[in-house]
């Protein structure tokens, strides 16, 4: 950075954000999240999103114990967010791999709390023709609807050649799939993906529910850890409050010794002979 003379000077660099810090962050920002996230940049949004840094810069200074400058608070957060980005597109592409390999990665709590916070920025597009996109509800009704359809055997008697192999090719009786008695056949190569394809929407189902199992954990334990440091905040407060009144008390204590001994000494002097 170059002042008016041309000269570098070098940017002062703030302390390092622990994660206690962070946490705190996020519960203070939680409230006016969906205030300062809007993607409008009308006048009264603007002003909206000013009250509410202000507002969330009060309540990080009251119960913070480093003192943060607005534009630190803001970098800050935009770089939490990026870091989940990043962290969820790694979990995306570890989750798209073949067989084989480590477990795939899952999301840190601090990825799954700005997840919660902030779903929309998280979003991805689906496309019918993606081969990756199974749970599709489009693609499941197709794959439904093939599934359901009747299908037609046929049988081919042998010919004196190959040239009319056609002609004897005859069809047999439709089956359709509600029937209760059904001809015994092996798996097909369709029927294998079919079943790997189930198995991998069951698997994503699972996944599905343990990270919002996960996710109310983590909401639970950060509120009961925000409810302990809120009760350590109002301990010190309250410790630090009645060590200045013992201070208060021992001044006082102070003075009246000095005024004790100033009237003894007055008393010596008028006892003394003239």
């Amino acid at each position: 950075m170059a002042n008016s003379n041309g000269n570098f000077i070098k940017r002062k660099r703030s302390a390092n954000w622990d994660a206690l810090e962070k946490s705190l962050l996020k519960s203070c920002m939680k409230e006016f999240v969906s205030i300062i996230e809007n993607k409008n940049t009308d006048t009264n949004t603007n002003k909206s999103k000013t009250i509410a840094w202000q507002k969330v810069m009060k309540s990080f200074s009251e119960l913070n114990s480093r003192v943060r400058e607005l534009a630190e608070v803001k970098q800050q957060w935009r770089t939490m967010k990026l870091d989940a980005k990043k962290n969820m597109s790694q979990v995306k592409t570890s989750i798209k791999c073949t067989g084989g390999g480590p477990k795939p990665l899952s999301p840190d709590p601090e990825t799954i709390d700005i997840l919660s916070m902030i779903p929309q920025e998280f979003e991805t597009d689906s496309n019918v023709f993606d081969s990756d996109s199974i749970t599709n509800p489009v693609v499941q009704s197709q794959e439904q609807s093939l599934v359901n359809t009747p299908t037609q055997d046929y049988f081919i008697t042998p010919g004196d050649n190959n040239e009319n192999v056609q002609e004897n090719i005859t069809p047999l009786p439709l089956k359709m799939p509600t029937e209760i008695v059904r001809r015994k056949r092996k798996l097909t190569f369709n029927d294998v993906n079919d079943n790997k394809y189930t198995a991998k929407r069951e698997e994503r189902d699972l996944t599905r529910e343990r990270n919002h199992i996960l996710v109310s954990c983590i909401k639970e334990e950060h509120g009961l850890k925000m409810k302990n440091m809120l009760e350590a905040h109002n301990f010190i407060k309250e410790e630090h409050n009645l060590k200045i009144q013992q201070m208060l008390l021992e001044k006082e204590e102070t003075q009246l010794r000095v005024e004790k001994l100033k009237l003894e000494i007055l008393l010596l002097k008028t006892n003394l002979p003239q």
